[in-house]
């Protein structure tokens, strides 16, 4: 979210909240005066094949808008390379 969020002008946590809106990873939710509240899910809360696959999701988003994003593989061969 950082580096979208960079690149648009926006902190993580409002990018966060724009990308979760977009592919509607959020529970809508009405409270007892029936307004409408979005419940964004929590990537903590993920299943380790949802994260894999919304990350790939967000590379191809980002790769879309003309932002660059490591895939995970290149982020850890980058930091097992430093040593």
């Amino acid at each position: 979210m950082t580096v979208i969020g960079d690149e648009l002008g926006n902190t993580p946590e409002e990018q966060s909240k724009i990308i979760k809106l977009h592919f509607e990873w959020y529970q809508l939710s009405a409270t007892k005066d029936g307004k409408e509240i979005y419940e964004f899910e929590s990537s903590a809360d993920w299943s380790k094949e949802v994260f894999t696959a919304r990350t790939e999701t967000l590379i191809q988003f980002a790769a879309e808008l003309g932002i660059y994003i490591q895939t995970p593989q290149e982020f850890m061969n980058q930091t097992n390379s430093r040593g």
